[in-house]
């Protein structure tokens, strides 16, 4: 066998090598995905992975983002485009882990379209650049029963807690009741429980009804918030209790607090031995 033969059976089994590693790693990467940036930017939680694989229905995600009208705005509307990718590139690790449950629509709405009407329709937020061009940067979350959540702009200080706030979203629309809280307290972390008319008296008479807790209002935003008066001989009906500063405490209510814990019900209990308040 003379060299030239030699070298050409050698080209053709490299060749045949590299058309099988390919093939190889194309049907691997259907059902293997690979995170190499060093922060795992985009490796789901536990916490939406189990969301994704509690999903028993079928939701569509739809990504709006005027790709088109970004390219001629200003630097302040493309600095958007690194976090559109990082979006995508998130949304589409959800879809992968769905096991089918998630659809993914990405939405370019281009003036005077159905798409931008959709998107006004959703009430996202929309900023104008030209005479003609919007830009839009939001999510919508629909479920087969018509449920529907958005998130209306995607800002640059909720970029670290886009996974939370995008699986927040999924989670209440295929939810259809909130989570109970009770808060019990000796501090007033509930504010004036005054109704609209009372707090309007109260002005008038140079008094100000005092508002909850910033925690307090931030829980209430997402799950339903009750009151736990401090003499309460039973706690029910709730899904979790969190228990602050629990100061001077009747026996009974101890006792309360005791009993719904021995049921296996969540509780949190805040206590500061140096509270000022």
């Amino acid at each position: 066998m003379n060299r030239t033969v030699k070298i050409t059976m050698a080209i053709t089994f490299i060749v045949v090598i590299a058309v099988s590693l390919v093939s190889i790693v194309h049907k691997l990467g259907k059902s293997m995905r690979l995170d190499i940036t060093e922060r795992k930017l985009y490796t789901l939680s536990d916490g939406t992975k189990q969301i994704l694989n509690g999903l028993t229905q079928p939701i569509t995600i739809k990504l709006f983002y005027s790709k088109t009208a970004s390219m001629k705005a200003p630097d302040q509307i493309r600095f958007y485009t690194n976090y559109y990718t990082f979006v995508r590139a998130l949304l589409e690790e959800y879809v992968a882990q769905s096991r089918g449950n998630v659809k993914l629509e990405v939405i370019d709405p281009r003036p005077y379209t159905e798409e931008e009407m959709a998107a006004i329709r959703y009430k996202l937020k929309r900023f104008t650049i030209s005479q003609e061009e919007s830009f839009f940067f939001g999510l919508v979350v629909q479920t087969q029963f018509g449920v529907t959540k958005t998130i209306e702009f995607f800002t640059p200080d909720r970029q670290s807690f886009v996974e939370y706030d995008i699986s927040y979203l999924i989670d209440t629309a295929v939810t259809r009741q909130k989570t109970k809280i009770g808060v019990l307290s000796s501090l007033p972390v509930m504010g004036d429980d005054v109704s609209g008319y009372m707090a309007y008296m109260m002005r008038m008479q140079g008094q100000q009804p005092r508002q909850a807790w910033g925690i307090i209002r931030q829980i209430k935003e997402k799950y339903e918030v009750v009151s736990i008066p401090a003499d309460t001989d039973t706690i029910s009906d709730v899904d979790m209790l969190l228990v602050i500063h629990p100061k001077g405490l009747p026996e009974k209510t101890q006792f309360a607090i005791d009993q719904y814990i021995l049921k296996g019900k969540r509780a949190m209990i805040f206590v500061d031995p140096h509270c000022v308040v």
